[in-house]
This record gives structure tokens, C-alpha cells and sequence, in this order.
């Protein structure tokens, strides 16, 4: 897979457009699978090297190439360093949760956290489905806490809409 790689990042060179050059590394990717279904090769079919091709494609300046490949990308961990590095913080995050790694998710907060106040993490919490802002507001609170920041917490709370939580950490 690393002939795949090196191959891709050559072809983010080429004059051709992102959408010529993401149909191009998809085209010969699926052929390079169905080539390792032929021959049983359980282990390669997953391992098609997406996350190489989308960041040769960012690093190339062809960002929208990056996305098309990046979507195509079937680990969610994979994607969340590249989506931080592209300023993608709604897919960074939705990706994290999608891992169910909360390693992966916790890194990717704080890469956060070290860029944006709690105001602007919990606009982009509100940005993302119910249930995936839910887990995150949850996760940095519980972050919060540990750090002792209970102003941030109250912020947070509040700016997601759970004001009878905040409300309540102003008594505790």
C-alpha cells in the first residue's frame, strides 16, 4: 500500500482538477480492492491508503481532492487529525465520536480547547446532532471539573441549553 501512496501523492502534481485527480486515486483504489478480493486478501481490502492520498491532496493546496478522499476514509479515527489540520472541526469531532475512541476524542478536544474559548466549542457542539453534542458537552464537563474550572463549566452549560445544569453548578 505504500506503492498506492507514493503513487496518489504523485498524482496530486498534475495539472488536472481536484475532481479529475479524487476520481483518478478513487477509480484505481477500488480496482486495487477488487484485486485483493480476487485474491482473498482479507487483510489489504481495509487498508487502502485513503488518509495518505488526502493528505498529500491538503499538503498539494487541492483541498477539496482531500475531503472526496477523506470521506471515503472507513476508520473515523483516521480522518480527525487531517480534519483538525484542514480547520474542520465539526467533522474533526464528529469523526471522534464516531470511532468510539475516547482517546481519539479527547485529543481532539483539547486540540480544541487550546484554540477556541468554551463560548465558541459550545456553538460548535450546538452545530452537531443531539446526541453527539450531548456526549461532548458531557466529556468536557467532566474535563472541566477535574481541572477545577467550574466557570467553564457553567459557561458551557449555559451556552448549550442546559441552563438547570448550570443553574446547579452555581450551588455546588
Amino acid at each position: 500500500n505504500s506503492a498506492l501512496a507514493a503513487w496518489a501523492k504523485a498524482c496530486m502534481v498534475t495539472a488536472d482538477s481536484d475532481e479529475e485527480i479524487s476520481d483518478k486515486v478513487l477509480s484505481h483504489f477500488e480496482w486495487t480492492h477488487r484485486m485483493y478480493e480476487l485474491l482473498g486478501d482479507e487483510r489489504q481490502i481495509t487498508r487502502l491508503p485513503h488518509i495518505s492520498a488526502a493528505e498529500a491532496a491538503f499538503s498539494a493546496g487541492r483541498v477539496q481532492c482531500a475531503e472526496v478522499l477523506l470521506n471515503r476514509e472507513v476508520y473515523p479515527a483516521l480522518k480527525v487529525p487531517l480534519y483538525l489540520k484542514m480547520g474542520k472541526e465539526a467533522l474533526a469531532l464528529a469523526s471522534a465520536v464516531a470511532s468510539n475512541d475516547n482517546e481519539v476524542l479527547m485529543d481532539a478536544m483539547q486540540h480544541l480547547l487550546r484554540l477556541k474559548p468554551i463560548r465558541e466549542m459550545a456553538r460548535l457542539f450546538k452545530t452537531l446532532p443531539l446526541t453527539t453534542s450531548h456526549r461532548l458537552t458531557d466529556l468536557l464537563v467532566t474535563h472541566l471539573k477535574q481541572l477545577q474550572e467550574y466557570e467553564g463549566v457553567r459557561v458551557l452549560l449555559t451556552e448549550v441549553g442546559r441552563h438547570r445544569e448550570a443553574a446547579l453548578e452555581l450551588v455546588a
